[in-house]
């Protein structure tokens, strides 16, 4: 298949794809090494989640090694820990039962 444009620079190579696999696996081992130190329900960090929420769109685009560790800095700890022992689904009974 032939493209009619040129790929945009927002596509990964093969070693990107690579490389974005290992930095995922490295976050995912220290997350769930932590996961049961951390609360289920954690207290927001509300300035630093309204401060990504008004920061406007960047004009150009940040590396993947910078997207996670904002990730890892800001998202994971103010984020409901699904994973953690302690934490209850999310279930609704059917209304019929």
């Amino acid at each position: 298949m032939q493209l009619e444009t040129p790929p945009s620079d927002l596509l990964f190579s093969p070693d990107e794809h690579e490389r974005a696999w290992e930095l995922f696996a490295d976050f995912a081992r220290r997350y769930l090494a932590g996961i049961a130190d951390r609360a289920a329900y954690p207290e927001l960090d509300r300035r630093a989640l309204r401060t990504i929420m008004q920061t406007p769109m960047p004009r150009s685009g940040a590396s993947l090694v910078e997207l996670l560790e904002e990730f890892e800095a800001v998202i994971a700890p103010n984020a409901t820990h699904s994973a953690h022992l302690c934490f209850l689904p999310y279930v609704q009974p059917n209304p019929a039962a």
